[in-house]
């Protein structure tokens, strides 16, 4: 236990294989009576479970653990991380670096680009506070392979430092999401949904803002879903002419609640202006409800019509492209809405990112094995 906080698993699926591998993300996915408050629990289990398929005792490890950890005993280590780093200084094994956004040094760079943006326009001092503090180039240069969650935009981030990535697309939270009717999608035509971790100008918050102030004939709203009240209340009080009327904060809002159901039948929208995404869970997630997304390319999401993709944060552009989508027709609104579900519904399962998943692993073993001729790789 380091700082009250367990740090690993053992051989999480009590298998009794001759291989083992070791996965560097979370651990609380594993913990008796820990609740998946995100996507990336349900993923790392996925993770877990298609690597014990191929014949391997899984330990799980925090990937921001700090202990030390016997790599010897390893055939393949998968994750991020400094323990994922670290183990390039021992007994050589498979290693599969998987990323969750963007190239780190690519969103760093972003997010302090996005604050000076904020601060020449304010003239107010913003800090990022999603930055990483190390990049781990062995991770990204001398793994085996390199798997990240996003889009061709993310894959891209990373042409600097290798080829081949290999893609998968994050996961929603699945369950039965009600269809949006006629009624519901014109009552919400002018509401927009913004949903969203913390990192509220990383994420574009106050652009959103400020083009609502353009929208006031419109009696446009924006309803504000982030779990971070206070840093929600700071940029508030930074931003002029910031209409409480129209601008409501509702806080954290958990996608299997009840609560989540009224906000997505209220919301005809959602919007998300992100400076760097792998590919943004909060968007996904509002989508499989019905809630039309509408996105720059640093979402790391293909669009579901390419009327709904941002290719400009200039404030009239922005404007303009709401004006037309909210003057759409019904029977448009509709076929937008049901769009979204269906693709969130068929590419970000739990089983197609399983599958895919699959796929990437038998592949990366049997280009190792073919390189280095190591026959005992292959699952029995």
């Amino acid at each position: 236990m380091i700082k009250g906080r367990l740090f690993f698993q053992a051989n999480v699926f009590r298998d009794d294989f001759k291989r083992k591998a070791l996965l560097c993300y979370i651990t609380k996915p594993f913990r008796a009576g820990k609740r998946k408050h995100h996507s990336n629990a349900q993923e790392c289990k996925a993770i877990a479970k298609e690597i014990a398929k191929l014949n391997f005792n899984v330990d799980v490890i925090d990937y921001d653990a700090l202990t030390s950890v016997n790599y010897d005993q390893y055939d393949l280590i998968f994750g991020f991380g400094d323990v994922f780093e670290k183990g390039f200084e021992f007994e050589d094994c498979i290693r599969i670096h998987y990323q969750t956004g963007s190239a780190p040094a690519f969103q760093d760079y972003a997010e302090v680009a996005r604050c000076l943006e904020f601060e020449n326009t304010f003239k107010l001092k913003a800090l990022p506070c999603r930055t990483v503090d190390r990049t781990w180039p062995r991770s990204l240069c001398l793994s085996d392979a390199v798997i990240v969650i996003g889009n061709r935009w993310t894959i891209d981030t990373f042409t600097n430092y290798r080829n081949n990535v290999r893609k998968i697309n994050a996961t929603v939270v699945q369950r039965d999401f009600h269809k949006k009717s006629i009624q519901e999608l014109n009552n919400g035509r002018y509401k927009l949904l913004w949903f969203s971790g913390k990192g509220l100008i990383h994420k574009g918050f106050d652009l959103c803002v400020l083009v609502i102030q353009q929208l006031k004939d419109l009696g446009v709203e924006l309803t504000v879903c982030c779990p971070d009240a206070e840093e929600y209340l700071q940029l508030a009080q930074c931003i002029p002419n910031f209409d409480e009327s129209k601008i409501n904060f509702h806080g954290y809002c958990d996608p299997n609640s009840k609560e989540f159901d009224l906000l997505a039948k209220a919301h005809t929208f959602s919007i998300f202006l992100s400076c760097s995404e792998g590919q943004s869970t909060s968007l996904l997630q509002v989508a499989a409800a019905g809630v039309i997304p509408i996105h720059n390319r640093q979402a790391g999401f293909d669009p579901i019509d390419t009327r709904l993709l941002l290719t400009s944060m200039q404030n009239d552009q922005v404007v303009a492209r709401l004006r037309s989508l909210m003057a759409l027709d019904e029977l448009h609104l509709a076929s937008l809405s049901q769009a979204a579900a269906d693709r969130i519904a068929v590419e970000h399962t739990l089983r197609s990112f399983s599958e895919t998943l699959k796929t990437h692993l038998q592949e990366v073993l049997n280009e190792r094995a073919s390189q280095h001729s190591y026959s005992s790789l292959q699952p029995s």
